[in-house]
């Protein structure tokens, strides 16, 4: 919500009252948000043409071998797997991804739709993790630092669960639509178990919408969706 309220301190602006409405939905959003159970957000383009979705809830794999999405799957050119690489880290009762005695680092091989350097893609990387928190300098899309970073949940679970954390990364209009996309991202130390991972993307001829208006319409559709 800092990029909200970044706007609504501008009087001069035009998306002044835009902004100042959206954060109150913001805020009774995500406040009715159940921390253990609720999804992730659902990106405003999700199901549109041109687009790919992949999303996990629990792990099978704890090293090297690739876990396939199995909570949501939509892309036409191929599935996405996901790898951890250090040795030693291990699957939880509740399948999370646990390593306990290193940062646990992550790779997504994600299959896009190829069609070149004309194009733009936008990509959405969501992750909830428990525990240790992520080493956002470590979080990359095809190489790149990500454009926009939101703490969209973050819940103290008590006891040894440490804290719920929920991160929304996010990469606007970067040059390009490759036939493959490869996502990373760490652990900033050990103890971080990883619970689900959500990735969309999406391509077009001309630029997307403005970095971090895809969060606020992506919860704020959310809400009203539950309004209903």
């Amino acid at each position: 919500m800092r990029f909200l309220a970044q706007l609504s301190n501008h009087p001069g602006s035009p998306l002044r009252a835009t902004a100042l409405v959206v954060t109150s939905l913001l805020v009774s959003a995500l406040g009715g948000l159940a921390p253990a159970t609720a999804g992730l957000v659902t990106p405003s383009f999700r199901g549109n043409p041109n687009t790919t979705y992949q999303e996990w809830l629990g792990f099978t794999n704890p090293v090297a071998e690739p876990n396939l999405p199995n909570f949501g799957n939509v892309n036409p050119n191929g599935t996405a797997e996901l790898f951890q690489t250090t040795p030693g880290a291990f699957i939880t009762s509740g399948g999370n991804i646990y390593h306990a005695g290193a940062p646990a680092t992550f790779e997504v091989n994600v299959p896009d739709f190829g069609q070149g350097s004309e194009f733009f893609t936008t990509a959405i990387l969501q992750i909830r993790i428990l525990g240790t928190n992520i080493d956002l300098d470590s979080v990359r899309f095809n190489g790149q630092a990500f454009d926009r970073s939101e703490l969209i949940n973050e819940t103290p679970l008590g006891g040894f669960g440490g804290t719920q954390r929920d991160w929304w990364f996010e990469w606007n209009n970067v040059a390009g639509n490759l036939n493959m996309n490869q996502f990373h991202f760490n652990a900033a130390a050990s103890h971080m178990s990883l619970n689900r991972v959500a990735i969309d993307t999406v391509f077009s001829a001309v630029p997307e919408p403005t970095s971090g208006l895809l969060l606020a319409g992506a919860i704020v559709a959310g809400l009203l969706r539950r309004r209903r």
